[in-house]
């Protein structure tokens, strides 16, 4: 291999490099740019990694609800995964949508479609704890979506079995000690069977 051939290979590795470091810093600008909205604790149940919502002008955040549109849990009463071609970001995170309409609904009224306790376990709140909520262990009451992580935990929540407070009970409790736990760092549910054993 001739010295113009290394040389021409490094000229074009520094271009590459080059252009590697020039995306970084593009990406981080706009990272930052948006950063006021971006999640500094855990109050939000977010996916790992993160997503765009194809505004140039939001930062890249993480993906709420693992990507399932919340507002049709009220309109048609099942999950619906949602797509990035309809997406917002909230809170910093990204909420996806299942259609143009259903972004504009969010978008008027966040907080009726937000679900509760940043979208983590609604039972596990009521033991002081923070588990993943599972989009597709859910349900409405009194106008507010609520988010179970295991269908035995979802039955306590909804106030069934022998010794089950009823879920007026369940919702008031979850309720005043949501902002006791909302900073908390969210647990997995086998760590928290083995802190108990």
């Amino acid at each position: 291999m001739t010295s113009l051939h290394v040389t021409f290979r490094a000229s074009n590795m520094l271009k590459t490099l080059a252009g590697f470091a020039l995306s970084a810093f593009l990406f981080v600008s706009s990272a930052l740019a948006g950063q006021q909205s971006q999640i500094d604790v855990y109050d939000v149940n977010v996916g790992h990694g993160l997503t765009f919502t194809g505004k140039s002008t939001d930062a890249p955040a993480p993906l709420a609800l693992r990507g399932y549109d919340t507002v049709n849990y009220f309109t048609d009463g099942k999950p619906q995964l949602g797509t990035a071609q309809h997406a917002v970001l909230r809170n910093g995170a990204i909420y996806w949508f299942a259609s143009e309409e259903h972004k504009r609904m969010f978008e008027a009224d966040s907080s009726r479609y937000m679900p509760q306790y940043g979208g983590f376990c609604a039972f596990g709140v009521t033991q002081k704890t923070k588990f993943d909520g599972d989009p597709l262990l859910w349900n409405i009451h009194n106008g507010k979506l609520y988010l179970n992580v295991t269908p035995d935990l979802q039955a306590k929540w909804l106030g069934k079995g022998l010794l089950a407070n009823a879920l007026d009970e369940n919702v008031a409790e979850a309720n005043k000690i949501w902002p006791n736990i909302r900073d908390a760092k969210p647990q997995t549910l086998f760590k928290t069977w083995l802190a108990n054993q």
